[in-house]
C-alpha cells in the first residue's frame, strides 16, 4: 500500500530565520526530504528536533518529516566541515578552542608576487582582532566550530610587554614594534598575504613613542623585502563620535608617512561596528576641514569596510550568529576589492620616512645639545662679570684715594695717598720736606686721582694692571659661535630637505604652514625651552632666504643678546 499523502505548507527555518516555504509531504522520510530540499538550499545542512538536537544520517532513514515538525516549522542547522585542525592549541574561552596558526614562511617568489596589506590606526581600535578575523575567515572558519585561529599569540605578547615596561599594557599598543605576517594561499584567496600590522598611534607613552613608530617602519620598509603596498587599511572605532585634538593629531601623523602615489590605495576600516544603528564615526571623518577629507577627498567615494570581529570570538548564537555572518559578506567585499587594487612601489614612501626620520633625529639632538651652549654662554657672563667688577673696582680705589702734587716740579710725586695724615712721603716727626723731590711741603698740593685720570686710562690700567684671561673668552666666544652655525647651517638643509620631501609626501604643506613639519616635530621633541630653541625655532623659517653672511651676523647679534641677557 503507498505511503499516505499528507501535503502541508512547510517553513524552513535557520538561524531564526525562514530561507524557504515548501508544500511538503509529512508522512516522508527525512532522507526523501532532504533530496527536494538541496535544490533550494545551497549549503550542506542538518536536521535539528524540537530539542535542537541533530539528526544523524542514520535516523534519517526511519524519521518521518512529521516527526519532527513543530506546527509548520523545519528547522535545520549547517553542517560543520570535517577539517584538519592544524597549529598549537593555546587557550580556549566561552566554549571557544583557540589555536596558533602555523607560520606560512613565504617562499622569495611567493613574497613577490604577495598581496601586501597595511595596517594602521589609534591604539585600542581593535587592529590585532581585525587580523585574526581576516585569517578566520580565509580559513572558512564557521560560527558553530569550536575552533578559532590566532595568528599570533597575544597573551604571550601581553607578558612581553609586561616583562619590558613593568606594567600592563593598559591605553598601550601591546605590538610593541611592526611585524609581517605570512598567509599562504588558500580556496577564498589564491595569492599569497604579508599583513604589516604596526604599533598603534596615540599610545599612551607620548609622542616620543609615535616617534619610535616611524622609525621602526621605516626600518621595517628597508630591511625586508617589501617593495610594493596593495592596500593601506586606516582601521577606525566606528563608535568615536568627536574629532579631539588627539584622533586629529594620529590622522595628521599616518598622513606625513607615505608618498602622493599611495592616495588610491587607502581603504577604510571600521571596527565595533553595530550593523543595526548609525555609524557615528562617519560624521566625524566627514569634517571637510579634517586631513582625511582634504587629502582623500569625500568619504563617500572611499572604499569603506564594516566589521564587529567580537563574534568571532563568542560562542552565543542568538547575539553573534548575524554578525558573524555579515563579517565574512564583507571580507568577501573587501578581498573581491583588493584583487582589483594596484599596487603601488614603496619608493617615494620610503624616502619621505627616511627625510622625517633623519629631521626628528637632527632637532633631538640639537635639544640635547643646548645646555652644553647655554653653559658656553654662562662661561662668557661669568668672563664679562669679573671683568666688570675688577674695572669698577679699580675705577672706585683710584677715585677714594689722593695723589701728592708737587708745584715746584710740575710733577706728581706720588699717586694713591691716603691725604695729609697718612702719607708716607711726609714724616713731620722727621722732616717736613717731601722724600721724593725734597721740596717743602708747602710747595705740594694733594688732588683727587680722578680729577686728573681720563676713562681710556683707566682701561688702560684694567687691562695692563689686571690679569684678564683674553684667551680664554675667545675660546668660549668661538665654540659658541661655532655650535650656533653649525646648527643653523644644519638646520637650513632641513628646511631645503623639508621642501623636497613636500614635493612628493601626501600631506603636503601649503604656502601658509611653510615648513609646518619642522616646527610640529620640533614642539613634539622639544618640551623645556630655553633662549636657545626659541631662537632656533624662530628662524627655521628665515633662514632659507638669507645667504651664509646674513647667517654668521645672525649668530652674532644672537650671542651678544645672550651675553647681555640676565635670565639666562
Amino acid at each position: 500500500m503507498g505511503q499516505l499523502e499528507n501535503k502541508k505548507k512547510v517553513k524552513i527555518q535557520y538561524n531564526n530565520q525562514k530561507i524557504n516555504e515548501l508544500e511538503l509531504n509529512a508522512n516522508s522520510k527525512l532522507d526523501t526530504i532532504r533530496k527536494k530540499l538541496i535544490k533550494s538550499i545551497d549549503f550542506p545542512f542538518i536536521f535539528l528536533d524540537d530539542n535542537d538536537n541533530e539528526i544523524t544520517k542514520e535516523e534519517e532513514a526511519a524519521c518521518k518529516l512529521n516527526d519532527i515538525l513543530e506546527g509548520r516549522y523545519l528547522y535545520i542547522k549547517k553542517k560543520i566541515k570535517t577539517r584538519k585542525i592544524v597549529g598549537e592549541k593555546i587557550d580556549s574561552n566561552n566554549g571557544l578552542d583557540f589555536y596558533l596558526y602555523p607560520k606560512a614562511n613565504l617562499t622569495d617568489i611567493q613574497k613577490t608576487n604577495s598581496f601586501n596589506i597595511m595596517i594602521i590606526g589609534e591604539t585600542g581600535v581593535g587592529k590585532s582582532t581585525w587580523i585574526h578575523s581576516l585569517l578566520n575567515y580565509l580559513e572558512e572558519i564557521e560560527f558553530d566550530e569550536n575552533i578559532r585561529y590566532l595568528l599570533f599569540d597575544e597573551k604571550q605578547k601581553q607578558k612581553e610587554y609586561e616583562m619590558k615596561y613593568g606594567k600592563k599594557t593598559l591605553g598601550s599598543s601591546i605590538t610593541d614594534i611592526p611585524e609581517i605576517y605570512e598567509i599562504a594561499p588558500t580556496k577564498l584567496f589564491d595569492n599569497p598575504i604579508q599583513i604589516i600590522d604596526t604599533t598603534g598611534f596615540g599610545d599612551t607613552r607620548g609622542i616620543e613613542y609615535d616617534n619610535k613608530n616611524m622609525k621602526d617602519i621605516q626600518n621595517l620598509f628597508e630591511n625586508s623585502k617589501i617593495g610594493k603596498i596593495h592596500a593601506i587599511c586606516l582601521v577606525f572605532k566606528a563608535t568615536e563620535t568627536r574629532a579631539h585634538d588627539r584622533f586629529k593629531y594620529i590622522i595628521d601623523k599616518i598622513f606625513s608617512l607615505f608618498g602622493d602615489d599611495v592616495k588610491n590605495n587607502f581603504i577604510i576600516i571600521f571596527t565595533f561596528f553595530d550593523f543595526y544603528s548609525e555609524n557615528s564615526i562617519i560624521k566625524v571623518l566627514k569634517d571637510e576641514n579634517s586631513s582625511l577629507c582634504k587629502i582623500l577627498g569625500d568619504i563617500n567615494n572611499l572604499p569603506i569596510f564594516s566589521f564587529n570581529n567580537k563574534a568571532y570570538f563568542e560562542k552565543n548564537r542568538n547575539l553573534y550568529y548575524d554578525i558573524y555572518e555579515k563579517n565574512i559578506k564583507n571580507y568577501q567585499d573587501f578581498f573581491f576589492y583588493l584583487s582589483y587594487i594596484q599596487p603601488i612601489e614603496l619608493e617615494k614612501t620610503k624616502k619621505i620616512l627616511k627625510a622625517r626620520v633623519q629631521i626628528r633625529e637632527q632637532i633631538n639632538t640639537f635639544y640635547f645639545d643646548t645646555n652644553r651652549i647655554i653653559k658656553e654662554i654662562n662661561t662668557l657672563k661669568n668672563i664679562n662679570k669679573n671683568k666688570s667688577d675688577k674695572k669698577r673696582s679699580i675705577i672706585e680705589y683710584y677715585n677714594s684715594t689722593y695723589s701728592l702734587y708737587c708745584q715746584n716740579h710740575e710733577r706728581m710725586c706720588h699717586r694713591n695717598c691716603n691725604g695729609e695724615l697718612l702719607c708716607p712721603h711726609f714724616n713731620k716727626q722727621i722732616s717736613k720736606n717731601c722724600n721724593v723731590c725734597s721740596c717743602s711741603e708747602s710747595s705740594h698740593r694733594y688732588i683727587m686721582n680722578y680729577e686728573n685720570k681720563k676713562e681710556e686710562e683707566y682701561n688702560s690700567i684694567f687691562l695692563n694692571e689686571i690679569d684678564i684671561n683674553n684667551d680664554k673668552y675667545i675660546k668660549h666666544y668661538n665654540g659658541i659661535y661655532h655650535y650656533l652655525i653649525s646648527y643653523i647651517e644644519n638646520f637650513h638643509k632641513i628646511v631645503l630637505q623639508n621642501k623636497e620631501i613636500n614635493e612628493i609626501s601626501l600631506k603636503k604643506e601649503d604656502g601658509n604652514n611653510k615648513g609646518n613639519y619642522i616646527i610640529n616635530a620640533f614642539n613634539e621633541v622639544i618640551t623645556k625651552k630655553n633662549i636657545i630653541t626659541d631662537f632656533v625655532k624662530n628662524n627655521l623659517l628665515v633662514i632659507e632666504s638669507l645667504n651664509e653672511n646674513e647667517r654668521i651676523n645672525l649668530v652674532h647679534n644672537f650671542i651678544d643678546i645672550c651675553i647681555n641677557n640676565k635670565d639666562i
